[in-house]
């Protein structure tokens, strides 16, 4: 049986632990983003492209925290609450004192997917995947990409029972 690795994010040891820990869960290659999306939809139960405009001001004001320019040509998907889903929306709504719809985004200017919860974030992050070369460089995006890893893993923990 393989011996649990304990990672602590002070140690100077901390990338090497997340190489060793998450070196079977990395994603590769790295995917477009609208593959991404297309495995969102499956995953998910997506409502399709909602307009900000229709959005309830709760939900809208945790979107316009996005990096995202011009959300009224952003494709906007309402993440439904079910039992797939759930974990994301009780890490989501320990942070808010009222109930925001999740939401998945596509900024079509940038080709990025965005999210106004952060652990759904790191998950689409991972879903992206990572390109073999970055691996084999020991670049920052691979570290990048472990914390991630690390960071998704951690907020899983706050949604367990």
């Amino acid at each position: 049986m393989c011996k649990k690795v304990l990672i602590n994010p002070e140690t100077e040891s901390f990338i090497n632990d997340l190489k060793r820990e998450y070196n079977n869960s990395i994603v590769k290659p790295y995917k477009k983003t609208r593959d991404v999306l297309e495995i969102l939809m499956k995953k998910f139960v997506l409502y399709q492209k909602v307009s900000i405009q229709k959005m309830d001001a709760i939900t809208r004001a945790t979107l316009e925290t996005l990096p995202i320019k011009n959300l009224n040509v952003s494709d906007i998907y309402i993440v439904k609450d079910n039992e797939i889903s759930h974990s994301f929306y009780l890490y989501f709504h320990s942070r808010y004192a009222l109930e925001p719809f999740l939401c998945v985004v596509y900024d079509n200017d940038t080709d990025r997917l965005y999210s106004n919860c952060a652990m759904l974030e790191m998950y689409i992050t991972i879903l992206h995947g990572i390109d073999v070369g970055e691996i084999e460089t020991d670049s920052i995006k691979y570290h990048n990409y472990l914390n991630t890893l690390y960071s998704y893993n951690e907020c899983k923990k706050e949604t367990e029972y």
